[in-house]
């Protein structure tokens, strides 16, 4: 899983290396620009039940969520159907989880 200047994030088949096996849009700034924001980081939703090779009891659907951060905003998406953030997480306050003075 890569992120990009672009605006885009792209989920590689390190099988083929010919292209990107799905390639995933940021949602667009909502400020003046109609640009899309560059991806700063990305990362795979943490997978909490690793199964033996072979099983498939205890999967999540959570094993498909992929989580973006573009400008302020945090968007997660699952893999499944990723043409819209499933979550959006524009502002959080840390005040109540860390004390400044």
């Amino acid at each position: 899983l890569s992120g990009s200047e672009d605006g885009t994030a792209r989920l590689w088949d390190l099988r083929s290396s010919a292209r990107a096996a799905l390639c995933i849009l940021a949602p667009k700034d909502g400020g003046d620009t109609k640009e899309s924001q560059e991806i700063t980081s990305v990362a795979f939703h943490p997978i909490s039940n690793i199964q033996p090779e072979g099983s498939h009891a205890g999967g999540s659907s959570h094993d498909l969520t992929v989580y973006l951060s573009a400008g302020t905003g945090v968007y997660g998406y699952d893999l499944r159907k990723a043409t819209s953030p499933i979550v959006r997480s524009f502002d959080f306050c840390l005040s109540d989880i860390f004390e400044c003075e």
